[in-house]
């Protein structure tokens, strides 16, 4: 009877924890929200532009009179916007709140699976470092699919955590189908479910059993993405499940314009205006009725390519073309290609946000600054957390978050790349931290909680 009552003593502690943090995770969010009201509509990526004309046209589109339907972005960031309308457009108070909720059912999660991981009270302070991290803030500013995106990237971890404990098949179902929605809020989530699919296929466990739960794992993702992939067959006679922008992505980061910029500036120097409209005026240029070997960017040859009679080409031909022609400029260069691969994943983990402008105010570098000595703290405690776990952190359920980062740093060695890429990935890194901070941790699989229900087996799978 003691034992019993210093558990739920115990419980009642923790969950007085996650109440404040909580509270105080949504009052910085709140308020960081609040003093940056007057960007909360800035619509870089065109997300809201879509989501605008979905609502009123009932057209994935981009433009006005006509809109011109597209594949250009992933499409479920824009439903969530036209759904949530208010008004006849995107307003700032429907982002702050649409934002402010999805940050809230990421830091519940953040929590309950650091209860899985047997984190004990370090499982409040994991939530605390999602809730004020800079990158997760700053974003949640913008009309941009990190928020979103950092929710169903621990949503994919919690489930993933609750089918090494329910073995079933409904349950990996579930996890598919939430790994399908990430996929569809950020295409770079592919990669990881095959990763997943992969360690899955070749764990030691029944071998009935194994195909069972694999096979319900990618149905739930084919199910979440036939709408999608039937919808571009209609509209572009083309089985689109993804997006038509990778080409561009790749491009963007492999490019002679880019190249030429590493090669003779300093490291960090921001990549001037004049020369990133350089390259978009050379993207305007490609066509794929072209050679992928022809010069777009050089000024003595954009005239001619400009001046011939190029044939209307559709959006998913001009996005397989840029993939030709990056991979023409990486297979002319390897060593520049070789340099800008560095450059993007060391923006990608950069403690210190890029330089946005040349002419950045000294609030603007100290901010930055501060930001650098934040994510150092996380780093180092991460490190210590991965010390600390060691061999555990190779076994399930830790090894989901682990394939999460080895997929996202292998795509962004290839494809464009920022500090804000790397915003799903947060919430692993704080439950590292937190590793870091916990008075005990597992020497074998970490279990569920008594509160998240019972595994099968006590030797797991």
């Amino acid at each position: 009877m003691s034992f019993l009552t210093s558990t739920a003593w115990k419980f009642r502690s923790l969950d007085r924890a996650l109440l404040v943090v909580l509270l105080l995770g949504l009052l910085v969010r709140g308020s960081v929200l609040w003093h940056y009201r007057d960007t909360l509509t800035q619509d870089v990526d065109n997300y809201g532009e879509i989501a605008t004309n979905l609502r009123h046209q009932q057209i994935y589109g981009l433009g006005r009179q006509p809109v011109q339907p597209t594949a250009f972005r992933p499409p479920l960031y824009p439903l969530l916007l036209a759904v949530t309308m208010i008004h006849q457009e995107v307003t700032p108070l429907q982002i702050a709140l649409l934002h402010l909720l999805l940050a809230l059912a990421t830091m519940v999660l953040v929590y309950k699976l650091a209860r899985q991981y047997q984190l004990g009270p370090a499982a409040a302070l994991a939530v605390l470092l999602v809730a004020v991290d800079p990158v997760l803030l700053y974003q949640s500013t913008r009309i941009m699919t990190e928020t979103l995106a950092t929710l169903l990237a621990i949503a994919s971890l919690y489930c993933l955590s609750q089918l090494n404990h329910q073995q079933r098949w409904p349950t990996a179902l579930g996890a598919g189908c939430v790994l399908g929605l990430s996929i569809l809020c950020r295409p770079t989530f592919l990669i990881w479910l095959i990763l997943v699919l992969l360690v899955m296929a070749v764990q030691k466990s029944n071998g009935r059993k194994r195909w069972q739960l694999c096979g319900s794992l990618l149905i739930g993702a084919v199910l979440i993405l036939t709408p999608w992939t039937i919808r571009n067959v209609i509209q572009f006679q083309q089985p689109i499940s993804l997006t038509t922008h990778g080409g561009y992505t790749l491009l963007l980061g492999n490019n002679p314009v880019f190249y030429e910029h590493l090669q003779e500036q300093p490291h960090g120097t921001v990549w001037p205006a004049a020369e990133v409209d350089r390259f978009k005026e050379g993207w305007q240029q490609i066509n794929p009725a072209g050679n992928p070997t022809d010069d777009y960017w050089s000024s003595s040859t954009s005239g001619e390519l400009a001046a011939r009679d190029q044939p209307a080409t559709t959006e998913y031909e001009r996005d397989r073309f840029a993939y030709r022609v990056a991979l023409e400029q990486m297979r002319r260069q390897p060593k520049m290609f070789l340099v800008a691969s560095t450059v993007r994943i060391g923006r990608l983990w950069s403690p210190l946000p890029h330089q946005l402008t040349a002419t950045e105010s000294s609030s603007q570098r100290w901010l930055r600054y501060l930001t650098a000595s934040w994510y150092l703290v996380i780093y180092l405690l991460a490190l210590i957390g991965l010390w600390r776990l060691r061999r555990v952190v190779l076994r399930q359920p830790w090894l989901w978050g682990l394939l999460l980062l080895i997929a996202l740093s292998g795509v962004h060695l290839l494809f464009w790349s920022n500090i804000r890429m790397r915003a799903p990935l947060i919430p692993w890194i704080t439950l590292l931290a937190a590793a870091a901070c916990s008075r005990g941790l597992p020497t074998e699989r970490p279990h569920l909680s008594p509160t998240a229900g019972k595994s099968p087996s006590p030797k797991g799978p």
